[in-house]
């Protein structure tokens, strides 16, 4: 029996297609291409809720930003690829923009692909594309 000292605490990892590895934290990262791609970020969802009248703890956007860094810090991705909902709703504008910022810090590009819930001042100052492909193959859409 595996004594809880000798248990790993990496994030489980998974190769899924030549180059590419399937991360736990729910991104997937070429390995060649060197891109990281996380989905429905839904960053401010806690805050949403709150906004509505739900009784949220507030954990989410710090465990957003924990696990974002965590994966920038494991892959050193050139490229970071935000597949659609990257904030909840309107209510975290600032927060978010901040957050990006500091994102794009991290690597050399920032994609966002544009999600039904990434609307208000985050659509107004932030580019957003429909799509995006990869010049190795892959397609991200939010649909």
């Amino acid at each position: 029996m595996t004594e809880a000292s000798e248990k790993s605490t990496d994030p489980a990892r998974a190769s899924v297609h030549p180059d590419v590895v399937l991360d736990a934290r729910l991104a997937i990262f070429h390995q060649r291409s060197r891109w990281l791609a996380l989905a429905d970020v839904h960053y401010g969802y806690e805050v949403a809720r709150r906004a509505e009248g739900g009784l949220w703890p507030l954990w989410g956007m710090g465990a957003i930003e924990e696990r974002l860094a965590g994966l920038l810090d494991d892959y050193a991705p050139e490229t970071v690829i935000l597949v659609g909902d990257v904030i909840d709703r309107g209510v975290v504008d600032r927060e978010a923009l901040a957050w990006l910022a500091g994102v794009r810090e991290r690597c050399a590009a920032l994609v966002l692909v544009a999600g039904n819930h990434d609307a208000g001042a985050i659509r107004r100052e932030a580019s957003f594309v429909e799509t995006h492909e990869t010049g190795d193959g892959f397609f991200f859409h939010h649909g």
